[in-house]
């Protein structure tokens, strides 16, 4: 049967409750870590948008780290760009995972996933209708100084914050003392700023 039981019969092991294949259209999208190299594969409505893969990834692994800290990017032309939580899927179907822990997996694929019962019902409703264009709106993509000045405050907020002066000088060390290469360095702060830049 093609329904969803409330329990996870006959499941695998490294398949959570959370991994039956959504009702009707379903896509899937890997998720691997940046850095550690494991995958899960998330199973989700076709409708789903980038903050379920977190949902999902956070039931997998059993800790909310991914939905706090955790960035889902792409990487073009080795540049990391990172998805809105609020934007649909998509064509998308691989998504690299920074600043959250893998480790549960203990280096296993898993499957993972959200059904449509799973999906947060009234805020995809609220979601749907489309919305209606302030009267005085500014054109799209346009960057008012009020708004630079709050984009540049809300930064030095986020890099002020102790966890964050706490993680950069964690890699610091690493890296004088020789147990992080320059490189990967690079890559672990690049990965570290972009927490702060959602």
């Amino acid at each position: 049967s093609a329904e969803a039981a409330p329990s996870a019969e006959a499941a695998p092991a490294a398949a959570p409750r959370a991994a039956r294949r959504p009702r009707g259209e379903a896509i899937e999208v890997i998720a691997r870590h940046a850095i550690q190299g494991s995958e899960v594969t998330v199973l989700l409505p076709a409708h789903a948008r980038f903050k379920h893969v977190k949902q999902a990834l956070a039931k997998c692994l059993g800790s909310d780290e991914v939905l706090t800290r955790g960035q889902l990017m792409k990487k073009e032309n080795g540049i990391y760009n990172a998805f809105k939580d609020a934007k649909r899927i998509g064509d998308v179907r691989q998504v690299l995972v920074v600043c959250a822990d893998f480790a549960s997996l203990g280096g296993q694929a898993a499957v993972c996933g959200l059904s449509e019962e799973d999906l947060s019902e009234p805020e995809e409703v609220a979601e749907a209708p489309p919305a209606r264009a302030p009267e005085r709106a500014s054109r799209p993509g346009e960057l008012t100084r009020s708004r630079a000045v709050a984009l540049q405050k809300e930064l030095l907020e986020g890099f002020s914050e102790s966890e964050f002066q706490r993680e950069l000088k964690s890699l610091e060390k690493r890296k004088n003392g020789g147990s992080l290469k320059p490189s990967e360095f690079m890559q672990a702060r690049q990965e570290l700023f972009l927490t702060v830049q959602r």
